[in-house]
Formats: C-alpha cells, sequence, structure tokens
C-alpha cells in the first residue's frame, strides 16, 4: 500500500471509535504516540481491520514501540490443526434466531441468543385436560367397536367356525376376509411377544381379563395382535397392573428381519394411560398404507425402558412371491437414494452460497457501519432459518445418507457462530470481539471453514459408495431413552 494523503482511514483506539481521518492525520497522531502499534485501523481496499504495527505504511511513523501496553491476545492453535469443538459466543440484540451451541455462563454481558428454544412445560391442569381427552377418545373407540359387533352379530345367523367362536374380531378389509380361511388358524408369522389366544379378543371384559392375567415374566405391556384399520394400524395396549404409569413412550420401526418397506423409518409417540389401557396410531407412510411385515414397539415409562413386543401388517408372501416383491423393493430403494442425493446436493450448493453472501455482508461488520450490517443481516438470517428447517425436516425423516445430513447441520451451526462473531465485531469493533472470543478480526472464518471442507468431503464419499440403510435396534432404544431429557 503506497502513501496516499487523500485517503480516509477509521480508527478504533482505547474503545473509541475515530475517523474517518486522512492519511496525513493518522501518521501525525502516530508519530505524536497518540496512536500506537496496537491501534486497529481500516480504509477502503481492506478485508479486515488491521493492527498499526502490522502495516508497512506506518512503520516509519512508530516510536516507543516497546511502550505499548495494549493486551495481546491468546494466540490460537494454527489454522491447520484438526477440527475442534467451538463454543458459540453469545451477545445482545439483534439475534440470529439460528441453531446454537451457547454457553451457559450466564455471567457473561456481551452474548448473542443464535435461537430461542423455549421448552413449555404444561401446567398440572393442562396435563389432567389431555389425559381426560386421551380417555374419552380410547372409551369412544371401544364403545364405537363394541356397537359395530353387536350390530354384527344380530345380522350373521352363519354357524360361528370352531377355531373363534366367542372371540371378537376388529372389521375386516375385503383382502381379509377373502384370504381369512387360510390365515385364520396360520401361526406362522407369530413372534415371541404375541400371545394368539390373547390378542385375538379385543372387546372390553376381554382387554380387562388380558391386562389381569399378564405373565409376570414377560413384557410388562401388550398391543393387540388385531388392531384398529389394517394397513394404516391404529394400537390398542394395556399395561400391567403392577405399573401405574400416567404416560408413556414409544419407539415403533420396522422388523429389519421381516419387512418389505422401501424406506424403513421410525416413529417417536407418546400416549397417555387411562385405568392401565392406551392407544397409539394411526401408523401410515406419509399418508400411505405400511409395508407388509412385522413392527416393533419399544415402550418406556419416564426414564425406565419396558420392553418390546411386536405386531404384523398384512399377510407375508410365499417364498415365489417374496422374490418378485423384494426386487421391486430393491429398485425403488435404488431410484430414491439418487433422488435424495441430489436433493442434499442442492441443499449444500444453496447453503455455500449463504455462507459466501454472509463473507461480503461481513466487510460492513464494524461499530461505523452497524445499521448496514443489522440490515443485512437479517435477510441473511431469514436466509439461513429456510435452509435448516429444510436440513430438519431431512433428518426427521428416513435417509440413506444420515453422514451428509449430520454435515449440513454442522455447516449451519458454524455459519450462525461466524456470524455471532461478524456481529461482536460490528457492534464492539475489535477489542469487543478479542474480549468476548479471544480471536482477532482475521479468525473469524476458520471453523467455518474447515467445516465447508469436511461437508465436501463427505459429499464426495456418499457419491461414491452404494448406500445402505439399515434399523440398529440399540441405537433406537437409547434414542429412545434421549427423549424428554
Amino acid at each position: 500500500m503506497q502513501p496516499d494523503p487523500q485517503r480516509q482511514w477509521y480508527i478504533y483506539h482505547k474503545e473509541q471509535e475515530l475517523g474517518p481521518l486522512a492519511e496525513t492525520d493518522v501518521r501525525t497522531q502516530i508519530r505524536s504516540q497518540q496512536f500506537n502499534k496496537e491501534t486497529y485501523v481500516f480504509t477502503e481496499g481492506m478485508s479486515d481491520w488491521g493492527l498499526v504495527g502490522d502495516l508497512p505504511l506506518f512503520q516509519p511513523d512508530l516510536k516507543n514501540e516497546a511502550a505499548s501496553a495494549a493486551p495481546q491476545a491468546t494466540t490460537p492453535a494454527p489454522e491447520d490443526r484438526a477440527p475442534i469443538t467451538v463454543k458459540t459466543e453469545q451477545i445482545s440484540e439483534p439475534a440470529l434466531t439460528l441453531e446454537s451451541t451457547s454457553n451457559t455462563d450466564k455471567t457473561t454481558e456481551e452474548k448473542i441468543e443464535l435461537k430461542a428454544k423455549t421448552v413449555s412445560r404444561k401446567t398440572t391442569s393442562k396435563f389432567n385436560i389431555k389425559k381426560a381427552l386421551n380417555a374419552v377418545a380410547v372409551l369412544l373407540i371401544l364403545g364405537a367397536f363394541g356397537a359395530w359387533w353387536v350390530q354384527k352379530r344380530s345380522q350373521n345367523t352363519a354357524t360361528p367356525n370352531a377355531a373363534t367362536e366367542g372371540m371378537m374380531d376388529l372389521p375386516k378389509t375385503a383382502a381379509q376376509q377373502n384370504s381369512e380361511a387360510t390365515t385364520a388358524t396360520s401361526t406362522t408369522n407369530k413372534t415371541p411377544q404375541q400371545n394368539s389366544s390373547a390378542t385375538a379378543q379385543l372387546d372390553w371384559p376381554s382387554l380387562v381379563n388380558l391386562r389381569n392375567v399378564m405373565d409376570p415374566s414377560g413384557p410388562p405391556f401388550g398391543i393387540a395382535k388385531k388392531h384398529l384399520e389394517s394397513d394404516r394400524p391404529i394400537l390398542v395396549g394395556f399395561v400391567s397392573p403392577l405399573l401405574n404409569p400416567t404416560k408413556l413412550s414409544f419407539a415403533i420401526y420396522p422388523d429389519p428381519s421381516k419387512n418389505l418397506s422401501v424406506i424403513p423409518r421410525v416413529w417417536f409417540v407418546e400416549a397417555t394411560v387411562v385405568d392401565g389401557f392406551f392407544t397409539i396410531g394411526p401408523f401410515t407412510n406419509n399418508g400411505e398404507p405400511l409395508a407388509i411385515g412385522t413392527y416393533v414397539v419399544m415402550a418406556k415409562a419416564g426414564d425406565k425402558y419396558l420392553d418390546k413386543v411386536s405386531f404384523d401388517v398384512g399377510s407375508w408372501p410365499s417364498t415365489a412371491d417374496l422374490a418378485v416383491i423384494q426386487k421391486k423393493v430393491e429398485n425403488e430403494r435404488s431410484a430414491f437414494t439418487e433422488k435424495e442425493l441430489a436433493a442434499l446436493e442442492d441443499i449444500a450448493a444453496r447453503l455455500t452460497q449463504n455462507i459466501s453472501d454472509l463473507k461480503i455482508l461481513g466487510k460492513n461488520a464494524m461499530p461505523s457501519k452497524v445499521k448496514v450490517w443489522n440490515a443485512g443481516s437479517k435477510n441473511w438470517q431469514e436466509k439461513i432459518e429456510k435452509l435448516d428447517a429444510e436440513i430438519s425436516a431431512r433428518a426427521a425423516s428416513a435417509s440413506f445418507y444420515p453422514s451428509v445430513i449430520r454435515e449440513l447441520q454442522n455447516t449451519v451451526k458454524d455459519a450462525s457462530q461466524t456470524a455471532s462473531r461478524l456481529h461482536l465485531l460490528a457492534t464492539g469493533g475489535p477489542s469487543g470481539l478479542l474480549r468476548s472470543t479471544k480471536l482477532k478480526p482475521a479468525q473469524v472464518w476458520t471453523d467455518i471453514t474447515k467445516q465447508q471442507n469436511i461437508l465436501t468431503t463427505t459429499l464426495k464419499g456418499a457419491k461414491q459408495t452404494t448406500p445402505s440403510l439399515s434399523l440398529d435396534p440399540e441405537e433406537i432404544k437409547k434414542a429412545l431413552l434421549a427423549q424428554g431429557r
């Protein structure tokens, strides 16, 4: 940079912002020791604030360098260090409502809340209302079912089948009625948790009896095998009389060994227990019927894991038909993976552009341009929130590329952290950033740059490998136990 008497400079010295000052005035102040090598300066053409002592232009004007008493920040680790976990700083308004890893230290004066996450706790009265409504729902379902059955029996004059006499079945679809003759006595699809002599009955007295005669050595809850609806099941269940929970949490997922789901998914739901009984559902595949197969139901009461049981949807196909169906499932799954990867690449491209926009906006991150920064950051915040919501929606759905989604989430988090640091720079200058984060202006972009490289590597790996989707029961159990904490 060559000397230019007409050049205008912004100064940040001893907690005060000065300027613009002509270059000749700045050099005069340096020679008179009003400014020193620890003074921050900025002019058009610079990408960031810089120290007087680091600029060759002002070297001839510096005197008594050793007398400088400006505090020195602890030098961070080199740029090429391994990725580390960095705490997200918080500062005051305007808040960037993004996913955050904020410090919990309440004494920090210059925090920014990137995303307010207020967990509202239900009052006792609201809980009692919900409990009462759920109780009414259970009784209405069972009452409607009983009325239907009474009408059905009054219209049916045929002699009941000896194998099912005295047992109450739920309404059947046409497909079930056509196949009933061959499946009524079949036990080949039963799982160890299902008791055919018990779950075939679903009238109220039978359900009460089922609960009272539960095997103490078995699971402390049960699911009726014959559920309401056939391929979009609503499950009716009961809890052991030895327990007295008011609410249960469940994880429901396809049995990996016996299920024809193209994209297996996991449902996490809660149910209010009324007099030892509960209902959950309906369960669908984005509104469509569930795939044929067995589904596992894990349950917990509070923080205590209870056990798992299972239920079936549809009739498992014959060996000959199974091969044809599985081939179709594989083809549909392949098409889905291609579509999903293309969508994730599109999100990554938009996220990269968003970060580039932040770098341009970051040039206004100085006290003298704080109004420009605030206006621009508000617009940037709206865009990153939309991307964050889109990524979160994919994270909540079944995916063949969970690692890519995870790195997209990490990139959004680091982008929001970078925006927080720029806000500190815009409102408090270099000293405000240094005081809150121990970082110099040039170090603001360190973490987001590294995360972008990680995301690029992960996407490249996803293209070069064949995706697979498997459900790990132990991981699902951990996720269930973590619900509500």
